[in-house]
């Protein structure tokens, strides 16, 4: 997974600045996911259950 990240975070971002003359946009975007996923992981419900019930 990290190896994606980071092949994606390289191309996109060098592409981004090679086309509009800086990393602004990229940053930006980064950003945004990153503010996506975290909430996204704040919005994980764990269900506490009571030892010795089995899940279904």
């Amino acid at each position: 997974m990290f190896g994606w990240v980071v092949t994606g975070h390289q191309l996109g971002a060098g592409m981004l600045r090679s086309s509009l003359g800086s990393y602004t946009v990229a940053t930006m975007i980064s950003d945004g996911l990153c503010l996506g996923a975290a909430v996204t992981v704040l919005r994980i419900h764990r269900v506490c259950r009571p030892s010795g019930i089995a899940a279904t």
